[in-house]
């Protein structure tokens, strides 16, 4: 068995405990995708799967969004559906995309979401499966389809960083609110805005320059151009004395980091 780390040695919590924290929304939408390894030339088939433990959301829109490594959508589809009060779990088809015969060695990156009657999102979830040369081979491709293997080595990539590094965009953080609980801890309220043209991939909130443990509403995040993301962080400082020389910073794995003081 893997054992997956979602805090460090002080209780900061890493990326893994936002992805499971959004997994275990009360509302959720997912791709129901069978692997994440294919080969030019696949069709794959895209169904959205929305697990519901509240109440009965009517008029709802999901929909899904392929990218290619350069993030220039290839795809998009939506549907209106009412989701019935939760336990449930209601299934959407949203076609399929063929993946281009000359597409080898990338990235694809696929985004489901949902959204209430209003237009506001509710879930979201990103994928990034590969296209690998490799599966062009028939045995390697019909025995990765009909059994368990070991996870492939990938010597020469693709690597998801390098990949999307490759196309950059922006973001801007502007801070709403610095309240203070106590000595020993503070309130924050901020929004972090897309400024650039493409997706903001592994968007994420630290605090740098003070000894601290944060919890935050959201974390390590996908952000769409143009999109305007509000969410709290509550902060525990290790050495209150020094809380004063914190800064808030917020970049992506495909922009540079942006900053704000928390204290002036």
């Amino acid at each position: 068995s893997i054992a997956i780390q979602i805090v460090d040695g002080f209780g900061q919590p890493l990326a893994p405990y936002y992805f499971m924290k959004r997994t275990y929304e009360p509302t959720h939408v997912a791709l129901d995708l069978p692997r994440l390894l294919w080969k030019s030339g696949e069709t794959v088939g895209l169904k959205a799967r929305i697990s519901n433990a509240v109440a009965a959301l009517a008029g709802t829109k999901v929909s899904v969004e392929v990218y290619d490594d350069h993030f220039k959508q290839v795809y998009k589809e939506e549907k209106y559906t009412d989701i019935p009060e939760g336990a449930s779990v209601t299934d959407a088809g949203l076609g399929s995309y063929t993946i281009p015969s000359d597409y080898k060695n990338k990235y694809l990156f696929m985004v489901a979401e949902l959204n209430d009657a209003t237009g506001k999102l509710i879930s979201r979830s990103y994928y990034y499966p590969r296209v690998l040369n490799m599966m062009d081979d028939a045995a390697f491709y019909a025995k990765y389809l009909s059994e368990p293997i070991p996870w492939v080595t990938l010597d020469k990539g693709p690597w998801l960083k390098p990949t999307v590094a490759n196309s950059s965009t922006s973001l801007s953080v502007k801070l709403i609110s610095s309240i203070p609980s106590n000595n020993s801890t503070t309130n924050i309220q901020l929004t972090v805005k897309n400024t650039g043209k493409i997706p903001a991939f592994m968007t994420t909130v630290d605090i740098i320059g003070a000894k601290r443990i944060f919890y935050a509403s959201d974390n390590y995040f996908w952000l769409a151009p143009g999109e305007e993301k509000e969410f709290n962080l509550k902060i525990q400082w290790r050495e209150p004395e020094n809380k004063s020389n914190a800064s808030l910073t917020v970049g992506s794995w495909n922009s540079k980091k942006v900053s704000v003081q928390l204290f002036k």
